[in-house]
């Protein structure tokens, strides 16, 4: 299994950050970026931008058992209250588990995810759901199933791994540290 996880925020520069981190001869990360092992079962029903890993021994094998410092990078583990319970099956299967959090502003990062939302849906011609303005995307902003603001409520969503790891197995990074100082953070 994973020493660690990537565990979000979408927009944030989870993807940078996992790319980064395999260069490293000592770090095997998931052969697949968001394998999204451990989001709930009934998630991603018609779901097409990334493969969803559903068996242990398919998510086994996108790591490097002779590695001993092994991660994954799922931006849908910080997602809660859209996929719940991601923390506690982490810490079932990784009880020991260091997770990394990244952050960005929150009305950017919600911006950034509106953006690449629409750009797939004009990519995929699918406007049987219509392209939508920011705003209508946005508001209510705390209504359930809203994937644009939910992963921006941090608080809310490190609360999630608080209840199951220690404080001190957290690392938080905001987005514009690694832009700014890539090998500091590193």
């Amino acid at each position: 299994m994973p020493t660690f996880f990537v565990i979000g925020a979408a927009k944030c520069g989870t993807t940078s950050l996992h790319e980064y981190l395999d260069l490293h001869p000592d770090i095997s990360m998931s052969s697949i970026k968001e394998p999204m092992f451990f989001v709930p079962e009934d998630f991603g029903i018609g779901w097409k931008f990334s493969p969803l890993v559903r068996s242990k021994s398919e998510y086994l094998g996108l790591f490097d058992p002779e590695c001993g410092i092994r991660g994954e990078s799922s931006t849908m583990y910080s997602a809660f209250p859209n996929c719940p319970g991601v923390a506690e099956r982490i810490h079932r299967e990784v009880p020991d588990a260091r997770l990394v959090y990244l952050t960005r502003d929150p009305i950017e990062r919600a911006a950034a995810w509106w953006v690449q939302t629409m750009t797939a849906r004009l990519a995929a011609n699918r406007n049987a759901g219509g392209l939508k303005d920011f705003r209508e995307m946005v508001l209510p902003f705390d209504a359930v199933g809203n994937y644009l603001t939910w992963p921006g409520m941090y608080a809310t969503q490190i609360r999630q791994y608080l209840e199951f790891f220690p404080k001190e197995s957290i690392l938080v990074i905001d987005s514009s540290e690694l832009e700014a100082d890539r090998e500091a953070v590193l």
